[in-house]
């Protein structure tokens, strides 16, 4: 064999060795294993995979772990309990843990409502980057949670938001436009359902 020959074999094992070893890791990368699992309604099996990573440390399975017992998902149904995990998490730093603390406190769904800490860890969730925070923190801030409305806080985070691509801060942003332009009224009703808060008496009265 000619010393050409042998180093075009020794290339074509080592990129076999390389192309084996990364199927190797990949068919059995359990984030994306229980991901599957999920996604089939194989739910417990997701929860017996997130538990196990949860337990080693790993913040974004914790957050799909309290997922599931909010929604009772391959677990009994534990509000509590998710949000207990969910609060760990925030406080950790995961954006989307942040996020959903957030909307427990907002719409009150497994703790009592309190519009002080749903506004707190909005805005967490919105500096680390969760689009759909920063759309729902400007609501909060032209709605008046703080007791008056802040336009100028509240339009730069639904920038942010629109600057991400997200569509409806866009539309919100164009309603302000108009309103300060005299042109129209201000669409409070409109962005309680937004919020996902329409029906019920949540903003602070001044």
């Amino acid at each position: 064999m000619t010393s050409s020959a042998k180093f075009t074999l020794s290339r074509a094992l080592f990129v076999g060795f390389i192309v084996a070893t990364l199927w190797r890791v990949l068919a059995h990368d359990p984030w994306q294993e229980a991901k599957n699992a999920w996604q089939q309604g194989k739910f417990d099996v997701a929860v017996r995979i997130w538990g196990k990573m949860a337990a080693e440390g790993d913040v974004n399975a914790q957050v799909m772990l309290a997922h599931a017992y909010a929604q009772g998902s391959g677990v009994e149904q534990d509000n509590p309990k998710a949000i207990s995990m969910y609060r760990d998490a925030a406080q950790r730093g995961s954006g989307e843990g942040q996020y959903l603390l957030a909307e427990a406190y907002l719409r009150g769904n497994g703790v009592e409502q309190d519009l002080n800490k749903a506004y707190q860890w909005m805005e967490s969730a919105a500096s680390s980057g969760q689009v759909v925070a920063q759309l729902k923190l400007g609501l909060l801030c032209l709605l008046g949670v703080k007791g008056v409305p802040e336009w100028e806080k509240g339009k730069r985070w639904l920038v942010r938001a629109a600057s991400a691509g997200n569509d409806t801060a866009l539309w919100v942003l164009r309603q302000v436009q108009l309103r300060e332009a005299g042109e129209s009224r201000f669409p409070e009703g409109e962005l309680d359902t937004l919020l996902g808060t329409q029906g019920q008496s949540w903003r602070v009265k001044v």
